[in-house]
C-alpha cells in the first residue's frame, strides 16, 4: 500500500474552477490525476479550509471529461474546517488494465475567496483484469 497526499488551494479570484493539486509525486501541481492501470484507489479522506465553498470529487474514463462522475461533493457552508473522513467505507476506485481513469477536485463559490483542500488515497495491489 502507497499514501498519496494531495494539496490544493483556490487561487482567491475565480469564482468556478479546477484545483491544481499538488504532491511529494508530482514535480509541479497538476488539475488531473491520471490513476495508475491495474491499482484500486481508496479514497481515505477529504479536508477543506477556508472561506465558504462547494467542492466536487469527480472521475472520469474518457480523455476530456465529457462523462464525468461526481463521486463526493462537500459543502464548507461557514468558513471554517471540514474533515470528511470514510474509514468504515472508503470510496473505492477500479483501474482495469484497459481503463484511463482521471481524478479531479473543482470548486464554486459565490465570492472568490481562498479555500484549502487537502485529499488523501491509498494505493492497494488487486489482481484486475
Amino acid at each position: 500500500m502507497t499514501r498519496l497526499t494531495a494539496y490544493g488551494e483556490t487561487d482567491g479570484t475565480a469564482i468556478t474552477g479546477t484545483f491544481p493539486l499538488g504532491s511529494e509525486w508530482f514535480g509541479a501541481p497538476v488539475t488531473e490525476i491520471l490513476l495508475e492501470k491495474g491499482l484500486s484507489y481508496e479514497i481515505k479522506s477529504i479536508e477543506v479550509s477556508g472561506a465558504i465553498c462547494d467542492v466536487t470529487i469527480e472521475v472520469t474514463y474518457d480523455a476530456d471529461w465529457t462523462h464525468a462522475v461526481v463521486i463526493k461533493q462537500i459543502k464548507l457552508e461557514a468558513a471554517k474546517q471540514i474533515t470528511v473522513m470514510t474509514p468504515a467505507t472508503p470510496h473505492v476506485l477500479n483501474c482495469h488494465l484497459n481503463d484511463m481513469v482521471k481524478l479531479r477536485a473543482r470548486w464554486t463559490q459565490t465570492t472568490a475567496a481562498k479555500t484549502y483542500l487537502t485529499l488523501t488515497m491509498d494505493t492497494i495491489v488487486k489482481e484486475l483484469a
